[in-house]
C-alpha cells in the first residue's frame, strides 16, 4: 500500500498527505457516478427502446392502441390528472425459456405492468396517497402462465401524482430472472439503498450535532443540525414509496427540506466563519418563509415553477457560501475552508444539473445527481465541526493543566501567607508579653532603682543608680517607640560617657557611616545596645584603667562593631559568666557572630558583626 501511495504521490505530485485522502474521496464519488461501466452484461437481455403510447382514463388496459403513437424509450407524458399513460411494448421468447422477469429502472410516479392483458403487478396505489417510485427501480417476475413463445406483449400504465404531471418511462429489460435479478440488485443499491443509509446516517449526525448545540449553545451547531434534518426529510422522497398524506402536501414537504437543507448550511457557514449576523440572513430566511407561504398557496399548474424559482434562489445562496470559504482560504490558507469550499462547489454543480433537469434543459430521462453529493457535503462539514470540537478540547485540557499549575502556585502563596500571618501573631504575641513585662520592671524595679536613688550614702552609689534607672528607661522606651532608632548611637554614646565620666581613662567612639542607622528595628538596636554596653561593663570591670575604642563600620554587606582595652585578657576559665554568654545569645538571635582575642598590646578585643539582610525588616 505503501509503494501504491509514493506512486500515486509521484504521478499527480501530490505532496501533502491530507490532499491524497481528498483525492481518494473524489475517485471514490466518482466511481459511483460512473457506475453504468459496471453493468452486467445484457447481451443475453432483450432492451425495448421503442413502445406505443396512449392517454386514456381508464385503469384497464386498452383494448386497441391504433390511435396511439409509437414513442422511443425514454418517453416524457404529460396526461390530465383524471387520465393515465399506457405503453404497449412487445418482445418474443423461445419454447425453451427459463424463468423470465422485466425490469423498469425508470418509471413516474407509479405503475402497473399487464402481460399480454394479464396484471401481474403494480408498484402501489393509485389513489391518494399515491404511491412513488420515481427514484427507485422495479423488477416483475413474469409468469410462465401468461407467457407464450414467440411474440408476447406487455402493457404499462403510469400515473403521475398531482401537482406533478410528469408521466416518465425508460428503457424495459427483458429476459432470465438471474441476470435480470443481477442488474436490478446493482441498480437496487446504487439508487435506493445509499440513499437510505445516507438519510439514516444524517439523521442521526443530525440529533448529535443537536444535543452539541444544547451543551454550547453555538449557531454553527444549530444551523449544521437543521442542514442535516431537512436534508434528511428530504431523502424520504426516495426512501419512502407509500407516504402517509396526500401527494400536494408531501411535494410541498420535499420541495421545501431540500430547500431549506442548503439554506442553513449557508448560515452555517457564515457563523463557522465568525460573521455576525446582519440583513443577509435576515434576508435568506425571509425568502425561505416566502417561498414556503407561496408553494403552499399557488395552483398546481404554478407549483413546480414556483419551486424552480425558490432552488435557483437556493443556488444563490450556495455560491454565496462558495465565495465566502474562498475568501477565507484566500486570506487565512486553511485546508478546512478548502475542503468545504470543494464540497459546496460538487454540491451547487449537481444542484445544476438536477435544477437544469426539472426545467427540460437536459433530458428528463437523466438520474438527479444531488442526493449523491449533500452526503459528501455532511461528511466535509463533520470533519471540520469534529477537528474544532477535538482543537477546542485540546485547548481545554491544556487550560485545565495550566489552572492545575496556577492553583498550587496559589495554595503554595497561601500556605506562605499562612505562615506569615502564624508569625506574625506569634511575634504580637511575644511583644505583648514583653510589653508586659518591661512595664512589670518599670512599676516595680523602676520605684525600687529610686528608692536607692535616694537613700544611698555615697554619690558613687547614687550615679550608678541612677546609670540602672537610664538604661531601664532605655529598654522600656525601646520597647515602645521606634523614635530610639534615630539616636540610638547618640543616646548610648552620651550614656557611656556619663559612666566613664567618673573613671581616670577616656572612651573613644569611631562611626565611619551614618547609613548603618536604616537598617535597625527598635527590637534589634535594643539588642545590639545591650550588647554593646555589656562590652563597656566588662571594660570598666577588667580595663587597666587605658583608653578605651568603641569601633562601628560596614563591610561585606554586614554591620562590623569592636570594643577593645588595654588590660589583663581572661580566660575562658575565669571569663565564662552570665555577661558572655547574653552576648553571645543576642548576637546569634541576630544572625551574627562574636568572637573575643587578645589584643596586639594586651588587653581584651570584642568584635562581632551582624548581616545586614538579616537586619534589615
Amino acid at each position: 500500500m505503501s509503494f501504491v501511495k509514493r506512486f500515486i504521490f509521484a504521478a499527480m505530485k501530490i505532496k501533502n498527505p491530507l490532499y491524497f485522502h481528498q483525492f481518494i474521496v473524489y475517485l471514490i464519488l466518482g466511481i459511483g457516478f460512473i457506475h453504468p461501466a459496471w453493468a452486467t452484461a445484457t447481451d443475453e437481455l432483450q432492451i425495448i427502446k421503442s413502445a406505443t403510447h396512449i392517454n386514456k382514463p381508464d385503469s384497464t388496459p386498452p383494448t386497441s392502441f391504433a390511435e396511439g403513437s409509437v414513442v422511443s424509450l425514454p418517453h416524457d407524458s404529460f396526461p390530465s390528472p383524471s387520465e393515465s399513460s399506457w405503453y404497449l411494448l412487445s418482445f418474443s421468447i423461445n419454447e425453451n425459456h427459463q424463468q423470465v422477469a422485466a425490469y423498469l429502472p425508470l418509471i413516474n410516479m407509479n405503475a402497473s405492468l399487464y402481460l399480454n392483458g394479464n396484471l401481474i403487478g403494480n408498484t402501489g396505489s393509485f389513489e391518494e396517497p399515491m404511491s412513488r417510485f420515481w427514484h427507485t427501480p422495479v423488477m416483475f417476475l413474469l409468469p410462465s402462465l401468461y407467457l407464450k413463445p414467440g411474440q408476447n406483449t406487455l402493457q404499462v400504465r403510469l400515473k403521475p401524482s398531482p401537482p406533478n404531471d410528469l408521466a416518465q418511462l425508460g428503457h424495459i429489460y427483458v429476459g432470465d430472472e438471474e441476470a435480470i435479478h443481477q442488474l436490478y440488485s446493482r441498480d437496487y443499491f446504487f439508487f435506493y439503498t445509499i440513499h437510505l443509509m445516507a438519510m439514516s446516517a444524517a439523521i442521526f449526525l443530525g440529533f448529535i450535532v443537536f444535543y452539541l448545540w444544547m451543551i454550547r449553545r453555538a449557531d454553527e451547531y444549530l444551523y449544521f443540525s437543521l442542514a442535516c434534518l431537512s436534508w434528511a426529510l428530504s431523502a424520504m422522497n426516495i426512501v419512502i414509496h407509500r407516504p402517509p398524506i396526500p401527494t400536494l402536501y408531501w411535494e410541498w414537504l420535499m420541495q421545501m427540506s431540500v430547500g431549506l437543507a442548503a439554506v442553513f448550511i449557508t448560515l452555517f457557514i457564515r457563523r463557522l466563519l465568525a460573521i455576525k449576523s446582519s440583513w443577509i440572513d435576515k434576508t435568506i430566511l425571509l425568502s425561505s418563509l416566502t417561498f414556503s407561504i407561496a408553494m403552499f398557496l399557488v395552483p398546481n399548474h404554478w407549483f413546480f415553477i414556483t419551486a424552480h424559482i425558490w432552488h435557483s434562489t437556493v443556488i444563490l445562496f450556495g455560491l454565496h457560501a462558495i465565495i465566502l470559504l474562498i475568501d477565507d482560504y484566500r486570506k487565512h490558507k486553511t485546508i478546512h475552508s478548502r475542503i468545504l469550499a470543494g464540497a459546496f462547489a460538487i454540491v451547487a454543480a449537481f444542484a445544476t444539473h438536477d435544477l437544469l433537469t426539472q426545467a427540460g434543459i437536459l433530458p428528463s430521462s437523466d438520474r438527479f445527481w444531488l442526493d449523491f453529493s449533500v452526503p459528501l457535503l455532511m461528511l466535509a462539514i463533520a470533519i471540520v465541526l469534529l477537528r474544532r470540537f477535538v482543537d477546542v478540547s485540546s485547548g481545554l485540557e491544556q487550560a485545565n493543566a495550566t489552572l492545575e499549575d496556577r492553583i498550587k502556585e496559589a495554595e503554595k502563596r497561601i500556605e506562605n501567607a499562612y505562615q506569615t500571618i502564624v508569625q506574625l501573631r506569634t511575634q504580637a504575641a511575644v511583644t505583648e508579653e514583653r510589653q508586659r513585662i518591661f512595664s512589670d520592671l518599670h512599676d516595680d524595679l523602676g520605684a525600687k532603682l529610686l528608692s536607692i536613688v535616694y537613700q544611698s550614702e555615697t554619690e558613687n552609689q547614687r550615679n550608678l543608680a541612677r546609670q540602672a534607672m537610664d538604661g531601664l528607661r532605655e529598654i522600656v522606651s525601646c520597647s515602645q517607640t521606634e523614635s530610639f532608632q534615630d539616636n540610638w548611637l547618640d543616646q548610648l554614646r552620651q550614656e557611656s560617657l556619663q559612666r566613664f565620666c567618673q573613671m581616670p581613662f577616656k572612651l573613644h567612639l569611631r562611626q565611619h557611616t551614618d547609613d548603618i542607622l536604616l537598617y535597625f528595628t527598635p527590637a534589634k538596636t535594643a539588642q545590639i545596645a545591650s550588647v554593646l554596653r555589656e562590652a563597656l561593663t566588662n571594660v570598666l570591670k577588667h580595663g587597666d584603667q587605658s583608653d578605651a575604642c568603641v569601633h562601628i563600620w560596614i563591610r561585606c554587606n554586614a554591620a562590623w562593631m569592636s570594643v577593645r582595652n588595654q588590660g589583663h585578657f581572661q580566660t575562658d576559665d575565669n571569663f565564662d559568666g552570665n555577661g558572655r554568654r547574653n552576648m553571645q545569645r543576642r548576637i546569634h538571635a541576630l544572625h551574627g557572630r562574636i568572637r573575643w582575642r587578645r589584643g596586639l598590646r594586651g588587653g581584651c578585643h570584642v568584635i562581632w558583626f551582624i548581616p545586614l539582610e538579616e537586619i534589615d525588616a
